[in-house]
């Protein structure tokens, strides 16, 4: 910004979030921390565009003035209205994603918000963008977290992505021992099978990349054996809505659409078409993978037997 001292509290009247992102990079240290105080303010008390843009902008400092703020607005649950399309609630995700750019700065109040708030959202959040980051000394925090019984599934799945993308070894047995309780859970539905799926495929990633004995022995032993109990799982659940959306209409289903205000007997069996469309190719997919599963797990058993037999290296 050149020499001009930009008036921060004339930016800050007129909601300029852009000239005091611009004031974040001045010069002088008063001038930026001035700016950081503007848009800490007009994140908590602006309307909802504006806490979102201000959340965006102070992703530029690294004052812990700005990152108490964002760590704050973890737990901003406003909504946009309906007519609008975007993140359900997005000055708490904005506020997620600039913490994770602005890195090592925000680990210590991210684990703070993760063990010390009750709000299973904003525990969520802030184990999202633990992950983000992928700063090993959280690892701790979200171990003991994943272990905590009581958090709801939004937490623990927030915290098994977050382990899987730091890739931590302490974390390969708690992460192991989760998806088993997955697992244990029969009779799940079919959005909770997806969504145990997209754990186990993010745990079954974390050990192929870490790889090493211990990775091996996990994924062939137990990680990839789980993997293909969901998979099935899941396949059976969609050809069950399949079958169910290919059959014809009761009569009793029938008459319902027929006297419905909200729909009618055309749009009750269109709406059943498209559902079994997608069915099916959900199910072309998760057979896809399925087979890929089966052959992975035989190539790492495999390789597990010709290691175990190997003649010992001479020294």
């Amino acid at each position: 910004m050149g020499f001009l001292k930009p008036n921060i509290k004339k930016l800050e009247a007129a909601k300029d979030i852009d000239g005091l992102r611009a004031a974040l990079l001045h010069e002088k240290a008063e001038v930026a921390e001035a700016a950081t105080g503007a848009l800490v303010d007009l994140l908590r008390t602006g309307t909802l565009e504006q806490s979102v843009a201000a959340a965006r902008a102070l992703r530029e400092s690294r004052d812990a003035e700005a990152v108490d703020a964002l760590v704050g607005a973890l737990e901003d649950r406003r909504r946009p209205s309906r007519s609008r399309s975007g993140p359900d609630n997005p000055v708490s995700e904005t506020a997620g994603e600039s913490l994770s750019i602005l890195g090592g700065v925000a680990v210590g109040p991210l684990i703070a918000a993760l063990t010390g708030n009750t709000v299973p959202a904003t525990k969520a959040c802030a184990a999202e963008a633990l992950g983000e980051i992928g700063d090993p000394r959280a690892v701790e925090a979200l171990v003991q977290t994943l272990e905590d019984p009581d958090p709801l599934f939004v937490v623990h799945r927030a915290v098994m992505i977050a382990l899987s993308k730091i890739a931590d070894p302490r974390s390969i047995p708690v992460l192991v021992a989760a998806l088993e309780r997955r697992v244990a859970r029969r009779n799940r539905p079919g959005h909770e099978a997806r969504a145990d799926l997209e754990l186990v495929r993010a745990v079954e990633s974390m050990l192929i990349r870490m790889d090493g004995d211990q990775a091996r022995g996990v994924l062939a032993g137990t990680v990839i054996p789980l993997h293909l109990t969901l998979l099935r799982d899941a396949i059976a659940y969609e050809e069950w809505w399949r079958e169910t959306n290919e059959r014809p209409l009761t009569e009793r289903e029938f008459f319902e659409a027929q006297d419905s205000p909200f729909t009618s007997v055309r749009a009750e069996e269109a709406s059943r078409k498209k559902d079994a469309a997608e069915a099916k190719r959900r199910l072309e997919l998760l057979s896809e993978e399925e087979n890929t599963t089966q052959a992975a797990l035989q190539r790492y058993r495999t390789a597990g037997e010709e290691e175990g037999s190997a003649p010992a290296a001479q020294t």
